[in-house]
C-alpha cells in the first residue's frame, strides 16, 4: 500500500483500503510511519527536506542517520523548474522520485496535508531483532515527548543528515556480488571507491568492479550474493550540512 496514498474510493483494492484509512490518518497531529528495512540497510529516519516540522520530528525520534528526501514537494519542484541554476542532483532527485512512484507514499501524502511525518527504517524485516525494537521504542518515547504527550524533552540529537535515493551503484550484469570485506553500512565512501565485484556464477570471471558513484554514506549494501542486472548493489546517501 505504500505507493497508493491518499487512496481512491473507486480505485484498486489497495487504493480503496488506503482511502478508508485516510479518513482517520488525515486527522493526525503527527505521523510516525514505522518500517522495517533489511539486514543490509543502516537504521535511519526519512523526512521531507526543507520541512522544519518533519525535521524536528525526525530529530526527536533520534536515529543517528537522517535521510532528507529532496524531491516531491510540489512548490519546490515548481521553484526548481523556474530556476535556471537548479543543480543536476536536484533534477536527478525528481527523476528518481517519478520513476519509483514515491508520490504515493503515506509519508508524502501526510506531509502534503500539513501533518509532520517521518518514516523510520528499523532493520530487519520478517525478524524480531531486540536492538531494532529498542530503537523503535526509544524513538517513539522521544516523539511523544516532542509532541507534549509525555513529560520532559527528547534527548538532544547529534547525528548525520544525508540525501537519499540518488546514489545507487547498479549491477551491470546478473551474477554473484561480493562486497568489499571491510565495507559496512554506515561507512563513508568516496567517488570511485571500489565497493565490490560481480562475478559470473559459472566461471567466476569478474563481470564488474563496482565503484561508488559519489562521495557519501553507504546506507545499504547487498548481502544476498545473487543479483540481477539493474539491481542496487550499494546505496550511497550524499551527506549534507543543512536540510
Amino acid at each position: 500500500m505504500n505507493r497508493c496514498w491518499p487512496g481512491d474510493a473507486e480505485g484498486s483494492l489497495h487504493e480503496r483500503m488506503a482511502d478508508r484509512l485516510w479518513a482517520f490518518a488525515s486527522e493526525a497531529d503527527a505521523v510516525v510511519d514505522l518500517h522495517t528495512g533489511s539486514p543490509s540497510m543502516a537504521t535511519h529516519t526519512v523526512y521531507m527536506r526543507g520541512d522544519d516540522d518533519c525535521r524536528g520530528l525526525a530529530e526527536a525520534f533520534g536515529t543517528d542517520l537522517l535521510l532528507a528526501e529532496a524531491a516531491g514537494d510540489d512548490r519546490k519542484s515548481e521553484d526548481l523548474r523556474a530556476n535556471q541554476n537548479s543543480s543536476s542532483s536536484d533534477d536527478d532527485a525528481n527523476t528518481e522520485w517519478d520513476e519509483r512512484g514515491f508520490a504515493g507514499k503515506f509519508r508524502v501524502a501526510a506531509t502534503r496535508e500539513g501533518i509532520p511525518t517521518i518514516t523510520p527504517e528499523l532493520a530487519h524485516s520478517r525478524e524480531v531483532v531486540p536492538e531494532a525494537v529498542e530503537t523503535g521504542v526509544t524513538g517513539m518515547f522521544g516523539v511523544l515527548r516532542h509532541e507534549g504527550l509525555l513529560g520532559g524533552d527528547p534527548d538532544p540529537w547529534d547525528g548525520t543528515v544525508a540525501r537519499n535515493h540518488l546514489g545507487r551503484v547498479i549491477a551491470d550484469d546478473s551474477g554473484l556480488f561480493v562486497p568489499e570485506s571491510d565495507l559496512a553500512v554506515g561507512d563513508r565512501v568516496e567517488d570511485g571507491e571500489r565497493v565490490g565485484e560481480v562475478f559470473d556464477p559459472t566461471t567466476f570471471e569478474t563481470l564488474q568492479v563496482a565503484r561508488a558513484d559519489r562521495d557519501g554514506i553507504a546506507y545499504s549494501v547487498a548481502r544476498g550474493s545473487t543479483v540481477t542486472a539493474g539491481a542496487t548493489l550499494v546505496g550511497v546517501a550524499e551527506r549534507i550540512d543543512e536540510a
